[in-house]
């Protein structure tokens, strides 16, 4: 447990490069929401459903480039 949270860091730094390799030759598709207004210890149910509603929104919107992508 004590290396783990030792190299949490390292190891999390090492993953999103390698995402961003993985975008950078077109083998993913990376979504980020346009706004995070929750955290994960959120437990506001308005403000989760906001969360939710926006994010939905936003898939909607760019779906096109999900299907770009796909194809």
């Amino acid at each position: 447990l004590r290396a783990a949270l030792l190299t949490r860091a390292d190891r999390y730094n090492a993953e999103l490069e390698r995402i961003r390799g993985l975008e950078r030759d077109r083998r993913c598709l990376v979504v980020y929401p346009d706004a995070m207004e929750v955290e994960s210890t959120t437990f506001d149910v308005d403000r989760l459903e906001r969360s939710y509603e926006r994010g939905h929104a936003q898939g909607v919107r760019e779906l096109g480039r999900w299907l770009d992508f796909a194809v």
